[in-house]
């Protein structure tokens, strides 16, 4: 199985595009292993990446002064982010 399946089968899913297109945009792709515990942001970090999950769990969540809030749950085959991406420091963990 094509490593990059998924991500493709998630991607026809929402709109048909040609070889072309999927390839060109798998192509820019980067692996990266997050280990349990492990962030992929963190307050002050600029988000400017969407993750695609092919294994695993994230919790996407503040701290506030009293309480943690949990913002959103990412499972397999979602695509994770901040709701704010941009080039601003997040407020956030994921």
């Amino acid at each position: 199985m094509d490593s990059n399946s998924e991500i493709i089968k998630s991607l026809t899913t929402i709109y048909r595009f040609s070889d072309e297109q999927l390839n060109a945009f798998t192509s820019k792709l980067k692996v990266k292993k997050i280990d349990k515990k492990e962030y992929l942001l963190k307050p002050s970090q600029s988000c400017c990446f969407v993750a695609f999950i092919k294994k695993g769990s994230f919790r996407f969540y503040s701290l506030t002064e009293s309480e943690e809030r949990i913002l959103h749950f990412f499972t397999e085959n979602d695509w994770a982010a901040d709701y704010e991406i941009s080039h601003q420091p997040s407020k956030n963990f994921l």
